[in-house]
């Protein structure tokens, strides 16, 4: 497959014509059937009916038709980036990020944009997915990284871009008397005191709704410090609450001292940029994203596995 045959697919389905289009496109005639003819050979599929009428799509040729643009638009936006000298931008770009994304994606994408984008100053902020949709709405954070989960409802007005899901689970330390455990119900984890994140995280009102259902949940802490949160644990018999993404490669859970527990009501949680759309992104800000983008997907396929 190469570019020009996107091309020309995408020529004849806006003129209705091979003849029209390989005018247009300053190319023979015979050699746009010609490349259009190995395409179909190629996918195994027929990509326009053929009449003396002219060429129309068929179902399945408008949807690879639909991709092919899609593709040539994204190299159009990579070629925008690579005819710009990078080092000339000088820009601040505001960014929220909940903690576990600041732990894991987020340190590896500002290394490999800051190579390119020198003169950039990145102001990162750590908070809670509440606060960050607030930062996000009035233009405090140029984006956010954010956690959405199942049991959630979002604005539609939002613009979120996944850039990966994890599971809701539990976590306590080693003398704790669900160590020896695997799974544990809510109603199990509401005997025990929990050690939370502060007010400005979703996943705190969900917890203390959940543990609520069987009696009044006791409160051992609460922080925004997921450091502070993980010794609380191991120094109690106290349960901390994180998605599976939170757990990966933890120090405390590779030597043994935090031991995760699979919560029985499994729950969802998804990694993502939230942007405004009604606010206009810098090339600096596009950049940033796409990299957050790439190293979601390594990280996915990489380290991301079930505990």
């Amino acid at each position: 497959m190469r570019l020009e045959q996107l091309k020309y697919i995408i020529e004849i389905a806006d003129t209705g014509s091979f003849t029209t289009a390989s005018s247009r496109l300053f190319i023979a005639q015979p050699s746009i059937s010609q490349a259009v003819t190995a395409l179909e050979k190629e996918l195994n599929v027929t990509i326009f009916k053929r009449s003396r009428l002219g060429a129309e799509p068929t179902d399945i040729g408008k949807k690879i038709i639909a991709h092919a643009r899609a593709a040539l638009n994204q190299i159009s936006e990579i070629t925008k980036l690579g005819e710009t000298n990078f080092a000339d931008i000088h820009d601040t770009i505001h960014v929220s990020t909940v903690p576990t994304l600041c732990s894991t994606i987020l340190p590896t994408a500002v290394f490999l944009f800051k190579k390119n984008f020198p003169n950039v100053k990145l102001i990162i902020q750590e908070n809670g997915s509440k606060k960050i949709r607030q930062n996000v709405q009035n233009g405090t954070s140029d984006f956010g990284l954010v956690t959405r989960h199942d049991y959630g409802t979002y604005d539609e007005s939002e613009q979120f871009q996944l850039l990966f899901e994890g599971k809701l689970m539990a976590y306590v330390g080693k003398n704790s008397p669900l160590a020896l455990e695997k799974t544990a119900t809510y109603q199990e984890l509401a005997a025990y005191p929990v050690v939370i994140f502060g007010d400005s995280f979703s996943l705190t009102d969900h917890i203390i709704k959940r543990l609520s259902a069987y009696g009044t949940p006791m409160i051992l802490s609460s922080t925004q410090n997921p450091e502070s949160m993980q010794k609380l644990v191991m120094a109690t018999d106290a349960i901390g609450f994180g998605p599976d993404v939170y757990l990966v490669d933890n120090p405390y859970v590779l030597n043994g001292d935090i031991i995760p527990l699979h919560i029985a009501e499994k729950e969802t949680t998804q990694f993502g940029i939230l942007t405004n759309p009604n606010r206009n992104t810098s090339t600096a800000c596009e950049a940033l994203m796409k990299e957050l983008l790439l190293q979601a997907d390594h990280f996915e396929r990489i380290h991301l596995k079930m505990i």
